[in-house]
């Protein structure tokens, strides 16, 4: 019963991790899920009259039995073109961050985009993408 159990979950991706030291404290099951992913962009201060310093970070995080994550790329677009990266970055444990400064035209529409992956214990990488568009565009 327990290696069909142990199959099925291995087949649908999400490993469920649990033990019981007696009946009566039987502990909840831990899900390995993809990571989370998030990435954010703020403007810092005004460089000249055509550009802005912007900051800009992504973050990986992950919950279950995971031995790393990590942040694959971290990058800055404005008015969709590349403006920076901030490189990858490996931490261990269930969380990594990572930041950098870039300089945008003002006036720009910014968008954050990012890949992070974790490493579960037990079983092979998980990894997610996606990218933020930043609410606020830099005043001209």
């Amino acid at each position: 019963m327990l290696r069909k159990v142990f199959a099925a979950a291995l087949t649908s991706g999400a490993l469920i991790l649990g033990s019981s030291v007696s009946p009566a404290h039987a502990s909840a099951p831990i899900a390995v899920a993809n990571p989370i992913g998030r990435g954010s962009a703020a403007p810092v201060a005004p460089l000249n009259t055509q550009q802005y310093l912007v900051e800009f970070e992504c973050a990986a995080a992950a919950v279950g039995a995971i031995s790393s994550t990590r942040v694959d790329y971290c990058n800055l677009y404005a008015n969709g073109s590349y403006v920076a990266g901030t490189g990858s970055l490996s931490l261990p444990g269930n969380a990594s961050a990572t930041a950098a400064l870039a300089a945008t035209p003002i006036g720009a529409q910014l968008m954050v985009c990012w890949s992070v992956s974790a490493q579960p214990v037990l079983t092979a990488p998980i990894s997610s993408t996606g990218c933020t568009i930043v609410n606020s565009v830099i005043a001209a």
